[in-house]
């Protein structure tokens, strides 16, 4: 009974963070419209922190966003919610190891994810989100 009434005081104070959430590092960034057309190129969330910059051979690293939790992948094919890598949100895979079917089942698993949010929540960004990545699987998107 303590430790609820402790733990509901906590999050009440802000003072522990959304057990739902955690933070992770995203790389880039997609900007979009109501439309689901993008507002200009990728955005990077790259930046040199202040430790990196005292060594021989610097290192940028990604800005880390809250995002909701999410189990690991270990093996076999699952999507993020509304983040993920390149082949998964966009079908590309930059090392070029992976076949062009494969990347479409990717992308597919994470398109699945996002329409099943929109219908699901009706919510303005999600919709945005699922529209985009039509417009990527019919190849409309630059």
């Amino acid at each position: 009974m303590i430790l609820q009434a402790l733990n509901q005081l906590a999050q009440d104070e802000n003072l522990i963070g959304d057990p739902d959430y955690e933070m992770k590092p995203i790389a880039w960034l997609i900007r979009l419209d109501s439309e689901g057309q993008m507002l200009g190129p990728l955005q990077s969330t790259h930046y040199m922190p202040a430790e990196e910059q005292k060594k021989k051979k610097p290192k940028q690293r990604a800005k880390s966003f809250s995002v909701p939790r999410e189990a690991g992948r270990t093996r076999g094919d699952r999507a993020f919610f509304m983040f993920d890598k390149s082949e998964y949100v966009l079908g590309l895979d930059p090392d070029g190891k992976r076949s062009a079917e494969h990347l479409r089942e990717r992308r597919g698993l994470f398109a699945e994810k996002v329409k099943a949010c929109a219908e699901a929540t009706g919510d303005e960004g999600a919709q945005a989100v699922s529209r985009f990545l039509e417009h990527v699987s019919q190849g409309q998107q630059d």
